[in-house]
């Protein structure tokens, strides 16, 4: 049944199939095996922290400014 055979009612063939939504924990352990695997071992968090919040680099500080956002450098220092 569907829109051809003049009901009123329509049946879509496929449905949507949505991805699996991954724990923070999960993101982090992909993050940290693409890190390994592209530049094999020669990566230091320190740094890239330190150029993501330090960078005057647009294509940087388009994304690092929502970390900052609403306090977000104090929470992250406070983890830390």
């Amino acid at each position: 049944m569907g829109w051809n055979d003049g009901s009123l009612s329509f049946h879509p063939m496929h449905k949507r199939h949505y991805a699996e939504r991954l724990s923070d924990e999960q993101k982090v352990i992909d993050i940290l095996q693409y890190m390994q695997t592209r530049f094999h071992g020669r990566f230091s968090l320190r740094d890239l922290l330190h150029t993501l919040f330090t960078s005057d680099t647009g294509s940087i500080t388009n994304t690092s400014n929502v970390f900052l956002a609403d306090g977000g450098d104090l929470h992250l220092m406070d983890i830390w």
